[in-house]
C-alpha cells in the first residue's frame, strides 16, 4: 500500500496537523457552530476525516468526493455513520455546480448550500494549476462565515528530480544546481498558468524550504484574486508543512465579509492562538519524531516549559547532530498536545 493510500492515523505529522485543525475548528465554533456546516472532502476508502469531524462537532450533513466507482462502493461499506453521502463525481464538477441544489427527492442529493466546511485534500504535484483554480473557485462562491481548507503536494523534488537532469559535458556539480534550479523555475510556471506570482517565482525558491514558500503566497494570491471586488474577504488562519514520505502544505482560513474581520478576532481569541499564521512569511513546520511511550512519558513531565528548560533534562537525543536533536525536540514541545497515542489491539 503507498503512503497516499495510508488512512491518516499511520502517518505522524499527518495526524497531528488535524488535530491541529480540530483545535482551530473549536475555537471557531464559538463565532458560528460548526455544527451547523456542511462539510465536503475527499474522505478516501476509510472516510476517517469525516468519522473524526463528525465525532468532535456532530456535523450531520457530510459530503464525501470520489471520482472512482470502486472507491466509493468500499466507502458506502465503511461508513460510520449514515449522514455521509459518498458522491461519486470529480471535485471540479462539485464546484462548478456549486451551489448544489437538490430537488427534494428522499433518494437524491440534499442541498449544499449555506455555510460549508470544505476540505480540498489534493495529492497530484503535477496538477497544481487546475488545484489552485478549483480553490478560487470555491473560494468566490461560498457564503460568509465558511471555512475552506486546500492540501497540496510540496516536495520540490516532484518538480524535476535531480536524477532526471542529465549532466552536460564538463559540467561542474554547482552549476548543474543552478541549471536544476532553473529547470524547476520553468516547469512551476507552466503548472501554474494564470496564477503564476513572478516576484517569487523564481529559481533560488526551488528547494525544499523554499518551494512551500512559494505555493504559500500563491494559494494567497489566489484567494485573493477570487474576492477581488466582492465584499468578503479570505482571511488565513493556519499553514503548515509537513512530511511522511513526500512534503505537503495545508492552508486553512474563513471567508468573511470586510466589516467582520475585527469581530471574528475578538470572539475566536484567534490572535492568542499558539498556530494563527498571522502575519508569518511561510507556513509552520511540523516534523515530530517518532517517541517510545517510555520517551513521551519523561518529556511530557517537563512540558509545558521552555526547550532552554527541559533539553539538558532529557537523558538521550534524537540524533547525533545536537543541534538536529534540539531541534526535534522543539518541535515535539510545539505540537505534544497532538501528539498520537498507538497502541496495538486485537479486533
Amino acid at each position: 500500500m503507498i503512503a497516499g493510500n495510508l488512512p491518516y492515523h499511520l502517518r505522524l505529522n499527518k495526524n497531528i496537523e488535524r488535530q491541529v485543525f480540530i483545535d482551530l475548528l473549536t475555537r471557531i465554533s464559538t463565532y458560528g457552530a460548526i455544527s451547523d456546516y456542511s462539510y465536503i472532502g475527499f474522505g478516501g476508502p476509510f472516510l476517517e476525516d469525516l468519522k473524526l469531524l463528525h465525532n468532535h462537532f456532530n456535523i450531520s450533513k457530510m459530503y464525501s468526493v470520489e471520482k472512482s466507482g470502486q472507491v466509493v462502493n468500499r466507502q458506502n461499506f465503511n461508513k460510520p455513520v449514515s449522514c455521509i453521502t459518498c458522491m461519486e463525481t470529480t471535485s471540479e464538477e462539485l464546484i462548478n455546480n456549486f451551489p448544489i441544489m437538490g430537488n427534494g427527492d428522499p433518494e437524491g442529493l440534499e442541498s449544499i448550500d449555506g455555510k460549508v466546511l470544505v476540505w480540498l485534500d489534493y495529492t497530484s504535484p503535477t496538477e497544481i494549476g487546475s488545484q489552485l483554480l478549483e480553490f478560487k473557485d470555491i473560494i468566490k462562491k461560498v457564503t460568509h462565515g465558511s471555512i475552506v481548507k486546500i492540501t497540496v503536494n510540496a516536495h520540490h523534488n516532484s518538480l524535476l528530480p535531480k536524477a532526471n537532469l542529465s549532466s552536460l559535458p564538463h559540467e561542474k556539480l554547482l552549476d548543474k544546481d543552478k541549471r536544476l534550479m532553473v529547470e524547476r523555475c520553468k516547469i512551476l510556471s507552466e503548472r501554474l498558468g494564470s496564477l503564476l506570482r513572478s516576484d517569487i517565482t523564481t529559481p533560488e525558491f526551488m528547494t525544499k524550504n523554499g518551494y512551500p514558500k512559494i505555493l504559500y503566497h500563491t494559494i494567497l494570491t489566489a484567494a485573493f484574486k477570487a474576492l477581488e471586488g466582492e465584499n468578503k474577504i479570505f482571511l488565513p488562519l493556519a499553514a503548515f508543512k509537513y512530511s511522511d514520505g513526500q512534503q505537503m502544505l495545508t492552508v486553512s482560513g474563513i471567508v468573511l465579509k470586510n466589516d467582520e474581520e475585527e469581530n471574528f478576532k475578538n470572539i475566536t481569541s484567534i490572535n492568542s492562538w499558539d498556530y494563527y499564521i498571522k502575519a508569518k512569511d511561510e507556513p509552520l513546520k511540523i516534523n515530530a519524531p517518532y517517541v517510545s511511550a517510555s520517551e513521551k512519558l519523561h518529556i511530557d513531565q517537563l512540558l509545558p516549559s521552555s526547550l532552554e528548560e527541559i533539553k539538558d533534562k532529557i537523558k538521550f537525543q534524537f540524533d547525533d547532530n545536537l543541534a538536529k536533536s534540539n531541534e526535534a525536540l522543539e518541535n515535539y514541545r510545539q505540537y505534544y498536545r497532538f501528539y498520537p497515542n498507538f497502541s496495538k489491539i486485537w479486533i
